[in-house]
């Protein structure tokens, strides 16, 4: 009885795990791409909260009384503190996002490249979608809520219409990206991948992924952490202390990034067939959303 349960308990442990994985691989996707957010992902598959919690929980174990076992070679109480952390989620979640940024990058490119339109009205309609799943998940919309909803909405549209700076690709520049990123990709609706576009480093960024350039990847991961640390404990506190009104502002984030996806389908030059297959996606990518909140509501994790 005792072997049975045991090995029920793994298989819904593995289940559990493969789930987180595939959202994960989601997310990654999602960071590819300019116009995405890896966190506009984590929002519709539902662990939004405790992705931002669990990033969180690691830091909050680079303290002075780790340090300390550190030193006395206290490792049972060292260890003790570190399993607090939960590595059920961020395990399989880094596994997926790491598979995608490898093994992906080249054929959502190669997407990109020769379905645009098609491609970003797919994005239009995921984002879209994405606002509405997350206004209906609010008891209430009113007061400070709008408010917030429509300054969420001027930074997105500001930002998504900012042009392309002429920057370097110095170690430096490459430290102060990873960070600037990283903080696009945890907020909902705005692209960590569109921000490296904008900084000028999207295309170097890829690349060194794709040749291993150990150094750079090296440094741009330390800026990475660094947006990390300081940007999750923000979020953290916002989402526990002032959820409506941060929902509100995600909302309005999400509606201004918009102008993204629009401005590139405008660009276009498309035919009647072209305008069609355009909104097809647009409806597709509403879809995906839908059926995807549907799904993960029966699966919690």
């Amino acid at each position: 009885m005792e072997k049975e349960e045991s090995v029920e308990t793994y298989r819904k442990g593995a289940a559990a795990a493969l789930i987180i994985f595939l959202k994960g691989l989601m997310m990654g996707c999602a960071d590819i791409i300019p116009g995405v957010s890896g966190g506009t992902i984590a929002l519709i598959v539902g662990i939004y909260q405790r992705w931002i919690e669990a990033i969180n929980s690691v830091f909050a174990q680079i303290n002075i009384e780790n340090i300390r076992h550190l030193v006395r070679f206290d490792f049972k109480k060292l260890m003790r503190n570190i399993l607090s952390i939960d590595f059920a989620l961020i395990i399989p979640l880094a596994l997926g996002i790491m598979t995608a940024f490898l093994a992906l990058s080249n054929v959502i490119h190669y997407v990109m490249e020769h379905y645009t339109a098609i491609t970003y009205a797919f994005f239009f309609g995921l984002i879209f979608a994405s606002a509405v799943f997350l206004y209906k998940k609010l008891d209430s919309f009113r007061g400070t809520t709008i408010l917030m909803c429509i300054i969420g909405f001027i930074i997105g549209f500001i930002i998504v219409g900012i042009g392309t700076l002429k920057a370097n690709h110095s170690l430096l520049v490459l430290l102060l990206s990873g960070s600037v990123a990283i903080t696009a990709m945890i907020l909902p609706g705005i692209s960590g991948a569109f921000i490296l576009v904008m900084l000028n480093q999207y295309e170097y960024v890829v690349n060194m992924i794709r040749t291993l350039s150990i150094k750079e990847i090296f440094v741009f991961g330390v800026g990475a952490l660094f947006g990390l640390f300081i940007f999750t404990k923000f979020l953290n506190y916002l989402l526990h202390k002032h959820k409506r009104k941060t929902m509100g502002f995600l909302i309005g984030l999400m509606l201004g990034s918009l102008r993204l996806q629009c401005s590139i389908i405008n660009g276009q030059e498309l035919a009647v067939p072209d305008k069609v297959g355009v909104a097809i996606a647009v409806i597709v990518g509403f879809l995906v959303v839908y059926l995807l909140s549907r799904v993960t509501s029966k699966h919690k994790t």
